[in-house]
């Protein structure tokens, strides 16, 4: 490996550079062969159109949270399950309605807006299911006697 300084440097002769407190040894940054003698460049600070104030770093802008998210997927699951659970006396009310207010809670989401609306069909799916459920087993209890 060639130890030869970075670009903007001039080429360095053996040694460490030198310290505050003691003296310069006279090798550090002799110029040596044709290389041009080069400050170091300074890194440029953006403007006053780039972040602000001259000199200031402000952070990006941030995402707003999602809110509303896990009730759009709590929705959705509650919607499927009232499906089914339609053909269980009452347990089919409780799963859709739950379904329902929590599609409707949901469907501020912006990224799970879409599943909430979803589950808010699924969930009046198994309300109207329920229904019939209950309304077929009560035709079936009145008919048995």
């Amino acid at each position: 490996m060639s130890e030869q300084p970075p670009y903007g440097y001039p080429p360095q002769q053996g040694g460490y550079p030198p310290q505050e407190g003691y003296p310069q040894s006279g090798g550090y940054y002799q110029q040596q062969g044709s290389y041009p003698q080069q400050q170091p460049q300074a890194y440029s600070q953006p403007g006053p159109g780039m972040y602000g104030q001259q000199g200031m770093y402000a952070a990006p802008p941030m995402a707003q949270p999602d809110r509303g998210g896990g009730m759009a997927i709590a929705g959705l699951i509650l919607g499927i399950i009232s499906i089914p659970a339609a053909f269980v006396a009452i347990c089919g009310f409780i799963f859709s309605i739950l379904g329902f207010i929590f599609s409707l809670l949901g469907r501020n989401s912006v990224a799970r807006g879409t599943m909430a609306r979803i589950g808010l069909i699924l969930s009046i799916i198994g309300f109207a299911a329920s229904i019939a459920s209950a309304a077929y087993g009560v035709y079936i209890a009145s008919h048995l006697h």
